[in-house]
């Protein structure tokens, strides 16, 4: 007699809500983890948001892609959508699916920076063709993040 082994897969279990960072007036970094019990073999993930209103309730949730799972425990996505607007509070969560199911996280609240914030720089110091910028918020070069603000960003050497 031939005894078969096997498992039922089912939905993953305990899907952590994703850590959230406004970049900019019109972008919003959002991370997160595998699910420390995915029941399976994770198929995609699905990153979902949706708009605060001002009387605190939310709009009806929006997907905004699909990240196909891969041998990674940690993923992030920039969400650059044109719908984003300047000091707005918005809402992410992703959902891990299986073969089995889906299941969602709790929900993340950020709220995006105001336009002012967005691409403040100078420059410091130009000497021998190093160029050294102070960021005081996000700075993006050609949609490429390029610091968070509150530090340094050295940029060179720059040929002329």
């Amino acid at each position: 007699m031939y005894r078969l082994n096997c498992c039922l897969h089912t939905a993953p279990e305990a899907v952590a809500s994703p850590v959230v960072e406004s970049v900019s007036s019109s972008s919003v970094l959002v991370s997160w983890s595998a699910p420390d019990q995915p029941n399976g073999v994770i198929t995609q993930y699905l990153l979902e948001r949706r708009l605060v209103l001002d009387d605190g309730s939310s709009s009806d949730p929006v997907t905004i892609t699909a990240v196909t799972s891969d041998d990674n425990n940690y993923y992030e996505y920039l969400d650059r959508s044109t719908t984003l607007r300047p000091h707005t509070t918005y809402e992410y969560r992703v959902a891990a699916q299986t073969s089995a199911g889906l299941t969602r996280s709790s929900w993340t609240r950020v709220v995006t920076l105001s336009a002012s914030q967005s691409f403040s720089c100078f420059l410091l110091s130009v000497f021998q063709r190093l160029v050294e910028i102070i960021i005081n918020s996000p700075l993006l070069i050609r949609n490429q993040l390029i610091g968070l603000g509150n530090g340094r960003v050295d940029i060179g050497p720059i040929y002329t």
